[in-house]
């Protein structure tokens, strides 16, 4: 209720208060004028002194799980709000409603929470707010409304699941991965001891051991690879001739958001190129390879705002590659691959680049096939949020 209403209120009690000779009513007008005047400037001090505020900055999570928006509510006055309305906005792609509100109380002085989850059942940038708040008095009689600006984006990031026997090739030693390769022996990882055979190189007797047990052992060590990786990802609306193009552009990018994962946990250095569209714009994201959390993170964001591009082809990604280090391994997740493509991989071969093709798509391309010069390469087959790597 505005000023002008309470000046209407109020003048009506003052003239009722000149022509009414009995006292008892005089003394009812005295209480509800208090009232009034109360509940007028309550209603306004409670306005001065409310805060609405967001908690995160941003907020990203993974696909099908939960995320929680929390609000902080502050009552800077010296009086407590009795109840408070608050609805605050959310996409539908993330929440069962549009709006989620709540009724709180609040002490004078004090902070109350609101929290809510949400869900992303898909991935992408969502709105999150503004946040309504909506306050009447104890006697309804004034109340105040207004729009609090906490506008944030949610970025839910692509699915990823569990990649079960893919093989990573590269010529890169001294890693986390393990190898059968002996040219590949780890110095700084032992794995156990062998007695000395015909053969075995003198350097490698452990002599402290062999003293000890009056004959010959031999440090047995562990053979492990490092694989820095760069993931090309083929996005062109050109390969995509077949029906349900978004269901494929969705597993090629979870694809890749699952291979990079492994490499994550392997602490691998890794990056990613991709013809894609972002924010309507036809661009080449091409990353830089390294390794670490937030890396890791950022690459998932890009992953999760990207769509496929009907502009640039393939090979636009080979065009944007200037130099990569010495022994970085190559995987290829494309549905088909172009000859200019394919010229471009075979040079990268030559310069000490490992090459794995991943092939997906509803159709297993032969073509594909191309162990004889060297490619590693399987199809990609997703099934219960398990992506099984088959040899083609």
């Amino acid at each position: 209720m505005g000023f002008s209403r309470f000046f209407f209120l109020f003048l009506l009690i003052i003239t009722s208060y000149l022509f009414i000779d009995f006292p008892a009513a005089k003394m009812i007008l005295h209480g509800f004028s208090v009232l009034i005047l109360f509940s007028f400037f309550y209603t306004r001090i409670i306005k001065k002194g409310l805060k609405v505020e967001r908690v995160s900055k941003d907020y990203r999570t993974f696909s099908g799980i939960n995320e929680e928006i929390l609000l902080l509510v502050k009552n800077n006055s010296f009086l407590p709000i009795h109840a408070l309305q608050i609805e605050d906005y959310a996409d539908l792609s993330i929440s069962t409603s549009q709006g989620c509100s709540s009724l709180i109380f609040v002490p004078p002085d004090k902070e109350e929470r609101f929290d809510y989850n949400v869900m992303g059942r898909k991935r992408g940038r969502f709105k999150i707010g503004p946040t309504r708040i909506k306050f009447n008095d104890f006697l309804g009689l004034f109340s105040f409304h207004y729009e609090e600006n906490t506008e944030r984006e949610l970025i839910v990031f692509p699915n990823i699941c569990r990649i079960s026997n893919i093989s990573y090739k590269s010529i890169q030693p001294l890693g986390a991965i393990k190898n059968r390769v002996p040219i590949f022996e780890d110095p700084s990882t032992i794995t156990g001891l062998r007695e000395y055979q015909e053969g075995d190189e003198i350097k490698r007797i452990n002599w402290k051991i062999s003293a000890k047990h009056s004959k010959f052992m031999i440090t047995t060590l562990q053979h492990s690879i490092s694989s820095s990786s760069l993931i090309l990802v083929n996005l062109f609306d050109g390969e995509f001739d077949f029906r349900l193009k978004d269901y494929y552009t969705e597993q090629a990018i979870e694809i890749c958001a699952s291979l990079l994962s492994e490499l994550f946990f392997m602490k691998q250095r890794m990056g990613v190129g991709i013809n894609c569209r972002k924010n309507r714009k036809d661009m080449v994201f091409l990353s830089q390879i390294e390794r670490g959390e937030n890396h890791y993170i950022n690459l998932l964001t890009e992953l999760a705002l990207i769509e496929s591009t009907p502009q640039i082809p393939f090979r636009g990604v080979f065009e944007e590659l200037r130099t990569i280090q010495w022994g970085v391994s190559l995987f290829i997740i494309t549905a088909r691959l172009d000859e200019v493509s394919l010229d471009k991989l075979i040079g990268l071969q030559r310069t000490g680049h490992t090459v794995t093709i991943i092939n997906y798509g509803p159709e297993i391309r032969k073509d594909l096939s191309l162990w004889n010069i060297g490619f590693q390469s399987f199809y990609a087959d997703i099934s219960d949020n398990v992506i099984s790597i088959i040899r083609l």
